[in-house]
């Protein structure tokens, strides 16, 4: 596995907007990392990096539900050569967001000739408003490879806020992908 993926590169740093990472806003105080107050059934997600098929197949039955069953998108359009585990090393690296042992989330990131694209983000519909579409997004910053100056993702037009929140701005006009309506945004990222 490259070192880029285990995050011994991460590095704080600012997007150009002047928005920290840590700017993102937090989920309700009412919860605490990694524990559950008494007045919040749900303990914010853990985020971890994909390294085994048992993990894998916990994603993709993730993207089945959210995108396949919930939003209709064909399967041979929902899966592609980047999902097979051998394939994550070298192209691609899938992250897993859970609370306690229930896997809630995923997400992937994937090295490309325009810079490092963010994509298959799913939350099961219980969990979200949990953060964790938040911890997925940070996640996937903070295991950008090394030089990174780019990163983008094609977002679903109801979650162009959600996004934009994280930093990321909308370029370009509205598309389609899956007959559903998407734009892209960027995020420029400058290292300290």
């Amino acid at each position: 596995m490259p070192e880029w993926l285990t995050g011994r590169f991460a590095k704080p740093y600012f997007v150009s907007s002047i928005l920290t990472v840590t700017s993102i806003p937090s989920p309700p105080p009412m919860r605490a990392e990694g524990k559950m107050l008494a007045d919040s059934p749900i303990p914010l997600p853990k985020v971890v990096l994909i390294q085994n098929q048992e993990k894998l197949d916990l994603a993709l039955a993730i993207r089945h539900q959210v995108f396949v069953v919930e939003q209709k998108v064909d399967p041979t359009e929902e899966y592609d050569l980047f999902d097979p585990l051998e394939v994550h090393s070298a192209a691609c690296a899938h992250f897993l967001a859970q609370v306690g042992e229930k896997a809630v989330g995923t997400a992937r990131l994937r090295k490309t000739e325009n810079g490092v694209k963010l994509e298959r983000f799913a939350v099961l519909p219980e969990a979200r408003k949990s953060g964790a579409g938040r911890a997925l997004i940070l996640a996937c910053l903070e295991h950008l490879p090394p030089g990174t100056r780019l990163v983008y993702l094609h977002a679903q037009e109801h979650a162009l806020g959600f996004y934009e929140k994280a930093g990321f701005r909308p370029v370009g006009e509205r598309f389609f992908e899956a007959g559903i309506p998407h734009f892209k945004m960027q995020l420029e990222i400058e290292r300290v």
